[in-house]
């Protein structure tokens, strides 16, 4: 079953989001999956804004990354550049694929990190995706094989990029994940969502998740 919050504005949305995640942190031990692209560029903001986490030790992932130049645009670590660079972020290991485009160095080092954090103690315990037009998340699309025997895996986007995420493995252990439906071009898929889910792609790969909330800024 799935929960949907509703927020009649998107700035409600992320600041409630922002403090979801500090608690998570602070917990102690955890990590988050957050998704690129356009969607969540307000979550990193309030991250990077916002106060010091107060953990000793917490972690921060990508779940998806293009396999582009490390400059451009279409990267999604850009948004992880200042909180690495931060001071209020010292205490997290970062979960990042590194500055190379090569598919497999880029998946080698998401899962180096992973490892890292998994060593030290910690556990991915929740994921922010964003949730695409035809029922993509997580940088998986429909018709689209991974490997879920391992926790990272090369894919082929439907654009002819090739990019790296993490796999249904991964996300099967997550605790919780808060799909992002936010803006006027996900109405179609948040009905879609709620009167047909098992025709969407995005909810039968997070059927092993314990708790699934979409939260949206489009009313019902």
């Amino acid at each position: 079953m799935i929960h949907r919050k509703y927020f009649p504005h998107s700035e409600d949305l992320f600041s409630e989001l922002h403090s979801e995640l500090i608690k998570e942190f602070e917990k102690g031990a955890r990590g988050v999956f957050l998704s690129g692209g356009s969607t969540p560029g307000p979550l990193y903001d309030r991250l990077h804004m916002g106060p010091q986490v107060r953990a000793d030790f917490f972690g921060l992932g990508l779940s998806d990354e293009r396999c582009v130049e490390f400059e451009s645009p279409q990267r999604n670590q850009s948004y992880f550049l200042p909180l690495v660079e931060s001071e209020k972020f010292r205490n997290c290991s970062f979960v990042l694929p590194g500055k190379t485009s090569d598919p497999v160095s880029m998946r080698d080092s998401l899962q180096s990190n992973y490892n890292d954090f998994a060593a030290m103690g910690g556990r991915f315990s929740m994921g922010v995706f964003g949730i695409g037009a035809d029922g993509h998340t997580c940088g998986i699309f429909p018709n689209q094989e991974t490997d879920s025997s391992v926790d990272m895996d090369i894919v082929k986007r439907p654009d002819g990029l090739m990019g790296v995420t993490i796999t249904q493995k991964v996300i099967s252990g997550l605790d919780r994940v808060i799909l992002l439906a936010v803006g006027a071009g996900k109405r179609d898929i948040l009905q879609k969502l709620f009167d047909a889910p098992r025709l969407v792609f995005a909810l039968n790969l997070l059927r092993s998740v314990g708790l699934v909330e979409v939260w949206t800024d489009n009313p019902e």
